[in-house]
């Protein structure tokens, strides 16, 4: 992201590493290069011989604002949150090409840069675009993907009421002022409306360009070279996307399809009482797989 001052960019660094402490003390941050632009990564238990998940996070946020759901694996997996293109990070980059395989191409170098194999690899909202775009240039890194809210599987709204709600509050500047109806608009997005998000996303929208996200659908020539085992994790009640359109999307075009969950009381983003577990669960699974 591009900052209009060293000043602007210095407040956004404090916001983003005083979530990043609220959440977990003990973290690894650094850089790695791309042909496509430097990617800023978040590494939880980088020193420890674990399992390895790396999260490709979504629109409108940044790694710590992700990372709260994936602490419940701490125990079991070094967690490693990249920092997406083209969003609220301190990234800076190209503009990457959604019909192509450029999203593969660059989560590819960053598997490659990190040194890692047998990558559970997770797409979180419109992260699962770039999962899913890997999936199919090259996943000889990658031993399972798990989609988490996905975008990329549908055009389709969870709710209209939510998406004109939206479309109404952005209005004619097409942004978002951080007031009473934004609030109530990110408590249709998040299950848990705790402090921590509520916080991030004040600051987010006061500094910020919102702008109704682009709904974009993974090709399904593209889609049918995907040979990894991609397992779906969908919440009921998301607001953003149709979990309806999201299974039956995912059931038609996605080869190796092995496990569809459809969480009930769940909004876009998880709350905390069931998706650990699931996760948990997931993450088991994925071990048995053969090589």
């Amino acid at each position: 992201m591009l900052f209009s001052s060293v000043k602007e960019k210095m407040k956004f660094e404090n916001v983003y590493f005083s979530v990043l402490k609220r959440l977990i003390p003990q973290y690894e941050y650094y850089e790695i290069e791309t042909s496509f632009g430097n990617v800023n990564i978040i590494d939880v238990n980088a020193n420890k011989n674990l399992p390895v998940v790396v999260a490709i996070h979504g629109i409108r946020g940044a790694g710590p604002l992700f990372l709260k759901n994936l602490l419940a694996l701490e125990s079991q997996c070094r967690i490693i949150i990249v920092d997406n293109f083209e969003e609220l990070s301190l990234n800076y980059s190209n503009a990457l090409n959604g019909e192509n395989f450029e999203h593969g191409q660059w989560v590819f170098e960053i598997l490659a840069r990190l040194d890692v194999k047998d990558v559970t690899l997770m797409g979180i909202s419109v992260g699962a675009i770039s999962v899913l775009n890997t999936l199919s240039y090259d996943a000889r890194k990658i031993k399972a993907a798990i989609l988490y809210s996905p975008g990329g599987l549908t055009v389709k709204w969870g709710s209209i009421k939510f998406r004109w709600r939206l479309k109404k509050s952005i209005g004619l500047n097409a942004n978002l002022v951080w007031n009473e109806k934004t609030k109530l608009l990110v408590q249709d997005l998040i299950t848990d409306s705790d402090r921590i998000s509520f916080d991030y996303l004040e600051y987010l929208i006061n500094r910020f360009n919102f702008t109704l996200p682009n709904m974009v659908r993974m090709d399904r020539e593209m889609a049918s070279g995907i040979s990894t085992p991609v397992y779906l994790v969908v919440a009921k009640n998301d607001p953003l996307f149709s979990s309806k359109h999201i299974l039956s999307t995912a059931k038609s075009i996605i080869p190796n399809l092995k496990r569809a969950v459809v969480l009930k009381g769940e909004k876009h983003f998880m709350g905390n009482n069931q998706l650990p577990g699931l996760l948990h669960q997931l993450i088991h699974e994925i071990s048995k797989l053969k090589e």
